[in-house]
């Protein structure tokens, strides 16, 4: 396992959690989402600052051996108004009633959803846990 610096919460703050090298070379690493809190492993993507899963219900959903997502189990999830400045701040969002985004990455793949917020619990190498609102 390799260590790597997450800079993520409102104060600037840095938690160094465990990442390590999948079978096919991209960087993983652990934590949950939600309150209660959902495990996860995903990729570390390093070209982007936008963090994402699949959520429940998924219309056009990835094959994805972990777990989706249900944001209807987290107290503490909520979609992101159309007023809100991190949704203004993306390259693409359309209005509907909440802030729908779309994001183009340079290899042509692409991600489109509801944006959305909820609590991002990381364990740092030294075990100790923190959570992100």
């Amino acid at each position: 396992k390799r260590s790597v610096v997450a800079s993520s919460d409102a104060e600037g703050k840095d938690y160094k959690v465990p990442v390590w090298t999948g079978a096919d070379g991209a960087y993983l690493s652990s934590f949950t989402i939600g309150s209660p809190g959902m495990n996860f492993t995903a990729i570390v993507d390093t070209g982007s600052d936008l963090v994402w899963t699949q959520c429940k219900p998924c219309d056009y959903c990835y094959n994805q051996s972990g777990p989706i997502f249900d944001s209807s189990k987290s107290s503490t999830y909520k979609k992101a108004s159309c007023q809100d400045s991190l949704c203004r701040a993306l390259p693409q969002f359309q209005c509907n009633s909440t802030c729908e985004y779309t994001y183009m990455y340079g290899d042509a793949s692409r991600t489109s959803g509801d944006f959305s917020y909820d609590t991002l619990t990381l364990t740092e190498t030294s075990g100790e846990r923190h959570s992100i609102p």
